[in-house]
């Protein structure tokens, strides 16, 4: 299923639920976070906050404002309001969120949601990316750092959602100088991400657009452009649109142009299209830059 079915499905079950069960009930609050999720996977902001401050709402009432549904509709609902910065209010959110999680009962899931020490840790790596663009730099490290560590506990060491958020330390420790830590990471990162198959891997473009990114300030492009080469081979097996977007607009406009690669950008634009039915406008627009990254203008 694409995101875009997924959505779909979720639309419809949330209708139904509202249909057997009123608009306030427990089981629509939890298929209004589901329904937040999906979007704001595909970077509907607006719609993704509209939607997830009702199922707040719906959650709190229905659940009580301790439950786990609760946390969940507040940790997403921050991950959207940092993206359409509004920090303070994230942050708060957020906040809320972590505590409430923190006290969740261990390996009890509920309706939605991954094992609770899995959501805090991405709780604490939403929270970790609003504190670094307030510039609270040495909180948003702790956060990251204690989110890695919640993961490495109760995960495998290849697996993808602890890959991811070291991939996201790796990133936080190159944008601000601490190259060794960086190096380690990233490349810890981005070689067992490549033993995965194609649609288990994380969000691989950040940890690749930092290792990259290292090797280009060490001078070493060789490097460098064949670690890009590598991964966006790999990537034509993929089934996450938002993965297959982040790489290929990073190959098709990359601050620095030695990092760039049109003809792959194209390749990867063009499948995440597809996979979305030409319905989502970031994408398309994604699509564009990589034709003109390759001289394609017709």
């Amino acid at each position: 299923y694409t995101i875009v079915c997924l959505e779909a499905n979720a639309r419809q079950a949330l209708a139904i639920y509202q249909k057997l069960s009123g608009h306030q009930s427990g089981k629509v609050g939890a298929s209004l976070n589901l329904l937040g999720f999906l979007l704001l996977g595909q970077r509907k902001w607006a719609e993704a906050e509209t939607t997830l401050r009702e199922a707040l709402e719906i959650n709190r009432k229905a659940f009580g404002k301790e439950h786990p549904q609760v946390g969940l509709s507040l940790s997403r609902l921050g991950r959207v309001l940092n993206s359409r910065n509004k920090l303070d209010e994230a942050e708060s959110v957020l906040r809320e969120a972590v505590r409430i999680q923190k006290t969740a009962p261990s390996g009890v899931k509920q309706f939605g949601m991954a094992a609770p020490d899995v959501e805090l840790a991405w709780t604490l790596s939403y929270l970790s990316e609003v504190l670094e663009n307030q510039g609270k730099l040495s909180e948003a490290e702790t956060n990251l750092s204690e989110a890695v560590a919640v993961l490495s506990k109760v995960l495998p060491k290849n697996h993808h959602d602890r890959l991811d958020l070291l991939g996201k330390l790796g990133a936080f420790h190159e944008r601000h100088g601490q190259s060794e830590q960086a190096e380690t990471e990233l490349r810890e990162v981005v070689a067992m991400e490549m033993q995965l198959p194609g649609d288990e891997q994380p969000d691989i473009a950040l940890p690749l657009r930092a290792l990259a990114l290292f090797y280009h300030d060490e001078g070493k492009m060789a490097e460098a452009t064949a670690l890009i080469r590598e991964v966006a081979s790999k990537l034509v097996a993929s089934e996450n649109p938002v993965t297959l977007n982040d790489v290929a607009w990073e190959l098709a406009t990359d601050i620095y142009p030695e990092l760039r690669n049109g003809s792959n950008a194209v390749v990867l634009a063009e499948k995440v299209v597809a996979l979305t039915s030409r319905t989502n406008a970031g994408y398309l627009d994604t699509l564009a830059g990589a034709y003109a990254q390759a001289g394609q203008f017709d």
